[in-house]
């Protein structure tokens, strides 16, 4: 899980950055296409990324819990680091998912007022930054970045603590087995 999230992050980035710019050089409505639909496909990205990381550690919490549930010991040591990884990723992922969303709607807005006015003014002068709220949709995208970029670093420290308690878990319980229950 750990390469894999490291892949997602890194493509993460890039559509972030990547649409950000696009944002900033919207001139045309070919322009304004491509930054709507990148800002749609970022926007589900960022949202599976989340979610995804955040049911791994719902499910591998349950399996740790379900694993140690016969050895008292290992609940007093494994069961806080699971609460820790939850700690450590759901408020900031939740706080990253609603600030892109609200990027998303507020950028949706902007567009849709451009699109209104495209119909009413000149087609050869393309209003952007006329429309009435365009710094908004900005003004979220920049705590949506920080905030996301943050949540970001968290997932990929718990995960990766996830793994390595995973694997230190497994030795120690299979040292209490015997070898015909394994």
């Amino acid at each position: 899980m750990r390469n894999i999230l490291t892949v997602l992050l890194v493509f993460e980035v890039l559509f972030l950055t990547g649409t950000l710019y696009m944002g900033l050089e919207v001139e045309d409505q070919v322009n304004t296409l491509a930054h709507v639909n990148a800002g749609i496909f970022t926007t589900v990205f960022t949202l599976f990324i989340h979610c995804l990381v955040m049911f791994y550690l719902i499910g591998s919490g349950k399996d740790i819990k379900k694993t140690i549930e016969d050895f008292a010991d290992l609940q007093e040591v494994y069961v806080p680091i699971t609460k820790k990884m939850k700690t450590m990723v759901f408020p900031v992922a939740s706080t990253a998912i609603l600030l892109i969303l609200l990027s998303a709607f507020a950028g949706a807005f902007v567009h849709s007022e451009i699109l209104i006015d495209l119909h009413t003014q000149n087609p050869e002068t393309y209003p952007v930054r006329s429309v009435t709220g365009w710094w908004i949709h900005l003004a979220f995208i920049v705590p949506a970045l920080a905030v996301n970029l943050y949540a970001f670093r968290q997932e990929a420290r718990a995960v990766s603590l996830n793994v390595k308690t995973i694997h230190e878990l497994n030795e120690k319980v299979a040292s209490r087995i015997p070898n015909s229950e394994c």
